[in-house]
């Protein structure tokens, strides 16, 4: 399989942005009752690109690794070809919570240029019609699992705005002017 140029990574069923860690963010924070842990890593997730193979496995009868085959090679075409790049984080924190799988995280939304041309260019040339991933990143998780963001209704449905006494708890912890260089938290 190939693989992807820097700051891009295939890992997990993932394409995603790499990106550098935030200076000035406490090793935990402590929001809403619960304690979380700031991530190892931080990244932009593009893409996931199990959905879609799974659907071209069913279509086109192949089987799943022949189905990821084909789906990673147009999404790393896609991703060579359009370069979506993270632009900024947005001042939009929010608490996601999946209590059935006993995940909770804490991330910050995004602005990724190019990341719908991108999904134009995948789903022309995988026939697909895959919503456009939300730009989020994951900056504190209070297991170590991730939990997956990967379209508007998933972003409605698990997430809300960082408000009234979570909010100041999360800015007594960390600086928004010294972490993101803005004057508070919307």
């Amino acid at each position: 399989m190939t693989t992807l140029a820097t700051p891009y990574k295939y890992s997990q069923g993932y394409i995603t942005y790499q990106l550098p860690m935030l200076p000035g963010l406490p090793d935990q924070v402590q929001v809403a009752g619960r304690t979380y842990r700031i991530k190892d890593e931080l990244h932009v997730s593009l893409v996931k690109v199990l959905p879609a193979t799974d659907q071209i496995a069913e279509r086109d009868h192949l089987t799943l690794e022949a189905a990821e085959e084909v789906t990673s090679a147009v999404c790393f075409a896609g991703i060579s070809k359009v370069k979506p790049e993270f632009d900024h984080y947005l001042n939009d924190v929010r608490l996601v919570d999946q209590p059935k799988r006993d995940r909770h995280t804490i991330v910050v939304m995004a602005k990724v240029t190019g990341l719908a041309d991108f999904f134009d260019e995948i789903n022309h040339e995988l026939k697909l019609d895959l919503p456009v991933q939300v730009p989020h990143v994951s900056l504190f998780l209070e297991n170590d699992l991730p939990i997956g963001i990967t379209s508007p209704e998933a972003l409605r449905k698990l997430t809300k705005p960082l408000t009234g006494a979570d909010r100041a708890e999360f800015t007594r912890q960390v600086d928004p002017q010294k972490v993101f260089g803005w004057s508070a938290f919307k």
